[in-house]
């Protein structure tokens, strides 16, 4: 059931590294995934650093998840993420789990980057999101098939969400429709 919120957010954090999909704006992909992220941090604190990370393809919409999630979420664009290294190479952020919001938007370059850093990181929660249907990057030089099967690649473990939630219930969408005419 995708409108129980609590019961997807425990789906999405046992699935470890998965994708949140759906092919239209407004299905809750951030919002279910944000929730699976705070769940997630409740469970396993971190003593350093904000609860939960998520990146983004750009600053735009970064500045959107700072202005909208919860303080101890921590935004960021994906270059940034990826380019914060410490003394020993390592990552700057320990275990906090991170979403990466509007893969499909993410550069050729990041997308082999999340690739080796959750290989290198198997027991980070991460959970992408975003729709293949949604404008393409403008760098970016591959096909759209060949982003697809990258993605699918990399996520295995895919969620669907289908229905459009800031439309409300189905049954209020076709009330309105109805009123409409």
């Amino acid at each position: 059931d995708e409108w129980d919120l609590d019961r997807s957010a425990r789906e999405l954090i046992a699935a470890r590294q998965c994708m949140l999909g759906a092919n239209d704006a407004g299905c809750g992909k951030s919002a279910t995934a944000n929730r699976a992220s705070a769940l997630y941090a409740e469970g396993n604190p971190v003593a350093e650093g904000p609860a939960s990370i998520v990146c983004t393809p750009g600053n735009f919409l970064a500045q959107r998840w700072m202005r909208d999630a919860p303080s101890s979420v921590q935004s960021m664009t994906y270059d940034s993420h990826f380019g914060i290294r410490t003394k020993d190479g390592s990552n700057k952020f320990g275990g906090q789990p991170r979403i990466f919001d509007e893969l499909w938007s993410a550069s050729a370059g990041n997308l082999m980057k999340l690739f080796k850093f959750m290989k290198r990181n198997p027991d980070i929660l991460v959970i992408a999101t975003g729709d293949p249907r949604q404008l393409p990057n403008p760098s970016m030089r591959w096909e759209q098939d060949m982003t697809n099967r990258a993605i699918a690649m990399m996520f295995p473990v895919k969620f669907v969400m289908p229905e459009i939630k800031r439309q409300g219930t189905e049954s209020k969408r076709y009330q309105e429709h109805a009123d409409a005419y």
